[in-house]
């Protein structure tokens, strides 16, 4: 394995633990988990949104990226060898930044309406 092939599956795999940390982020916030005292658990829940996005915006900019450099024929061999993960990785972060951006917006509403 080459160098840059090496670092697109550490950027790969970096990314995934990033967005698998806020899926388990989600999950807590939705259970309450530290809440602040004079909080409310829904509008927890919903700040937890705002993590969610940070987080899948951070994972696609700074482990996912195009190549810096067009000319590193190396670097371009790894990213077509791995271009299922890295188009699946895509889909995961956009779709984590979509759910993190509707919790954002409404999710004290989702957990009201689910506790009911």
């Amino acid at each position: 394995m080459h160098y840059y092939e090496k670092k697109l599956v550490k950027s790969i795999l970096a990314s995934w633990i990033l967005l698998f940390t806020a899926v388990i982020v989600t999950l807590l916030a939705y259970q309450g988990f530290l809440m602040p005292d004079n909080d409310q658990p829904a509008i927890w829940f919903q700040r937890s949104g705002a993590f969610v996005v940070l987080i899948a915006i951070f994972a696609d900019i700074y482990f996912i990226s195009e190549p810096k450099s067009i000319s590193e024929s190396s670097d371009i061999e790894a990213r077509k060898k791995h271009k299922n993960l890295i188009k699946f990785s895509n889909i995961a972060n956009f779709s984590l930044g979509v759910i993190g951006t509707i919790i954002w917006g409404y999710g004290d509403l989702i957990q009201l309406k689910l506790l009911m």
